[in-house]
């Protein structure tokens, strides 16, 4: 495709890759006597196989190879197979805690059953998510030129994103990024599309495109829901789970006692970066809501000068101007203030404005003034005046983040699926005002609105919407289109968005196909994630085939409701949005812990809806190991500062006694669940890291791939006694 990882110069500093320390302690199980605790620096050894210990190991848990398996803390990007993971001698040793038990000591049959369950269910993951990694293609959207440029020292090594659309590495190079940069592709006539039950599927030449693969049944999908929440409950997978989390956490504690002055001096000799000028990705923040209150504020006291006389909302037979809309809304320009914008959540409020809990009031939140009206003028891209203020509120949001070099965005923006005509709304709204950043990239959520608009009559059932929403897209591949081109060039990933504290069931076997699905309740929770899952699979692979990249999964998951929500995440999510209800199953915590699936945590956000900033479960996923990053979610309606995600940065700092150290660590973990391009990745942290990019020592992830080596070492360990 078309991104090109960076060279390292000859002669630039030597950058280690991360591998775990082999040990030759045993390590103990959930439940196990502990003989003694010590601290060595042992390095890593190769056996006589070739293999270090933790290929070995990897490849032993994960014998297929095929690179479906978790990603690890040090890597950067999709997940690599053991066979292709470069194993290079840290340059320093740390102390470290190993736990010893006593020979002959036994996990028993209980211990070594949840093992081997646990085991199972990292093997589901790897058929829905893993095959989603495995197969995912990047947009061709990047391109190095090389230059002759005199040898550079190490500060221009680093240099920044330069101008408005290229970066410079060490060698010269220029990456440039422009979503037209491919051709348009052609249509292909072989290819057909075909709509069967609830699931769109392409053929070529009447052949499936992706083969089998490509598609999983319901009646699949619903064995192996019901496997994993089974698991989630099992008695003794949670003892096995607890003790486990807890050992983690200990041993955060523990590496930081020890290790924390030789991480300093480790960040400190990099000579790079600080935490201000390492690379942050936002990633959960819907665009509607990407801006401040006071941006939105001066954006429409500058339209209240410029444009009183605008026509701009169609109201019956009559067309309405700015200047009549403001007039009944009782407003001027000087009564344009925050207390009357009426954008901030209230926590702890009294009465009707209290919006912790009340997942109404917080939309409501979205009507500046209150007033529906000025959301659809100001906030929307499909309206009378097509989108233009929304456009141009977007393009000085997008030039505020390109005068920061260091802070990018993937912004959330909806397809609702009440018609077919969206797509190309939304596709000619991009092309027309030319939206476009190198510092941001886009996921479209679909709101599970389907109640709602089957009350109004614009679908008649709960296929006819996934149809709305997913058949423009498999169109597309059959005959591109320039606008819809230009847009999907810049989109990432998918989101499912909505409020999950509503009632749910928990399984799939009762309900009939999509197309069947007539009545005005809402589906589950799980039965829209298996079928937003099931057309996105299908759809990665028609696109595949047609050498077009695929798209990620990131829904929002866990933020309230049943905690058997997070057990749809964990199979089908390449990373979700909050995960905060991971804290009442160690089960799923500890497999979400294992494969390292990513958890954009807002915990601003969380506040003033469901969870109490003191009450956040943010600090102990850290400590534990599990792959957290930091997001704003809402701007406009929780931050009170111009630049938000530094906001949810110090509170965490502050909340969770975090170092800097620490903050650049979650930094590092928002690059690497991003969607941005591998070039753009491994350009912002280095190739498996780089501390003087990223600003985390190697000692710190040395420490966080042993741990997570040593739990499937104990996994190991534990089934085989079976």
């Amino acid at each position: 495709m078309g991104s090109t990882s960076f060279r390292s110069r000859s002669d630039a500093p030597n950058v280690t890759k991360v591998v775990p320390i082999s040990k030759a302690e045993c390590v103990t199980s959930a439940g196990s006597a502990v003989s003694h605790v010590s601290f060595s620096s042992k390095r890593e050894v190769r056996e006589s196989s070739g293999k270090t210990r933790w290929e070995r190991l990897y490849s032993e848990v994960y014998e297929d190879g095929k690179g479906e398996h978790p990603s690890l803390p040090g890597m950067v990007g999709e997940p690599a197979p053991a066979s292709r993971v470069s194993v290079v001698p840290v340059a320093n040793t740390y102390a470290k805690m190993s736990i010893v038990v006593p020979p002959g000591t036994e996990h028993g049959t209980e211990m070594a059953t949840a093992a081997s369950r646990l085991l199972q269910c990292l093997d589901i993951r790897k058929k829905y998510a893993g095959y989603s990694a495995e197969q995912h293609m990047e947009p061709s959207v990047t391109q190095h030129v090389s230059h002759n440029r005199s040898r550079q020292d190490l500060m221009t090594m680093m240099a920044d994103i330069d101008g408005d659309s290229f970066i410079k590495n060490s060698c010269g190079h220029t990456l440039t990024w422009d979503p037209l940069m491919s051709k348009l592709p052609p249509a292909d006539p072989s290819l057909t599309i075909h709509f069967e039950d609830g699931i769109f599927v392409a053929r070529s030449n009447l052949k499936l495109v992706g083969g089998d693969r490509a598609v999983i049944s319901v009646d699949e999908f619903c064995r192996d829901y019901v496997q994993v929440l089974q698991t989630m409950r099992d008695r003794s997978c949670i003892s096995f789970c607890v003790p486990r989390l807890r050992e983690l956490d200990l041993s955060f504690e523990f590496h930081m006692n020890r290790n924390a002055v030789l991480e300093n001096e480790q960040a400190s000799a990099s000579g790079g970066r600080d935490w201000f000028s390492v690379r942050k990705v936002d990633t959960h923040i819907h665009h509607s809501a990407a801006f401040s209150q006071k941006h939105l504020m001066s954006f429409i006291r500058r339209k209240m000068r410029d444009e009183m006389d605008t026509l701009v909302l169609k109201d019956g037979d009559r067309v309405l101007t700015l200047r009549e809309v403001f007039s009944c809304a009782g407003l001027t320009e000087e009564t344009v203030t925050a207390d009357r914008l009426c954008c901030m959540a209230s926590m702890g409020a009294c009465g009707q404005h209290d919006t912790f809990g009340r997942f109404d009031r917080f939309n409501n939140k979205y009507n500046p003034f209150g007033d529906k009206r000025l959301r659809d003028i100001f906030l929307k891209t499909d309206n009378f005046i097509e989108g233009r203020y929304m456009a141009e509120l977007t393009k000085e949001l997008m030039t505020k983040h390109e005068a920061d070099t260091y802070v990018f965005a993937e912004w959330r923006i909806s397809i609702y699926g009440r018609d077919r005509g969206e797509w190309a709304r939304l596709a000619r709204w991009f092309r027309k005002h030319e939206i476009k950043s190198r510092n941001i990239r886009w996921l479209i959520q679909v709101p599970r609105l389907y109640s709602l608009f089957r009350k109004m009559g614009v679908v008649r059932s709960f296929g006819h919407l996934l149809s709305n929403v997913f058949e423009p897209l498999f169109e597309d591949v059959q005959n591109p289109s320039s606008d819809m081109f230009y847009m999907l060039q810049q989109l990432v990933g998918f989101d499912s968005v909505d409020d999950e504290s509503q009632d749910s069931h928990l399984t799939l076997k009762v309900y009939p196909p999509p197309d069947e699905w007539t009545s005005e309740a809402n589906p589950p929770y799980s039965y829209w994630m298996f079928h937003m899952y099931a057309n996105i699979r299908s759809l990665n692979a028609a696109r595949r085939h047609r050498g077009m990249h695929t798209f990620t999964y990131r829904p929002h998951c866990g933020e309230a409701g049943n905690v058997s929500h997070l057990v749809s995440g964990f199979m089908l999510a390449d990373s979700i949005c909050h995960g905060v209800k991971l804290i009442q199953t160690p089960v799923l915590q500890y497999l979400f812990y294992l494969a390292q699936v990513g958890l954009a945590v807002s915990p601003l956000s969380n506040d003033i809806l469901f969870v109490p900033l003191a009450e956040s479960p943010f600090g102990n996923f850290f400590r534990a190991g599990l792959n957290v990053s930091l997001s704003t979610d809402d701007p406009l309606i929780i931050h009170m500062t111009e630049e938000p995600l530094v906001e949810e940065y110090v509170v965490a700092a502050r909340t969770f006694r975090l170092s800097l150290g620490d903050l650049c660590e979650i930094a590092r973990n928002s690059v690497r669940q991003s969607n941005f391009e591998s070039s753009f990745k491994e350009f912002w942290i280095g190739n498996c890291n780089d501390a003087a990019r990223s600003n985390v020592s190697n000692t710190r992830l040395q420490f966080r791939a042993d741990c997570l080596a040593r739990e499937f070492e104990v996994l190991r360990e534990a089934k085989a006694e079976l």
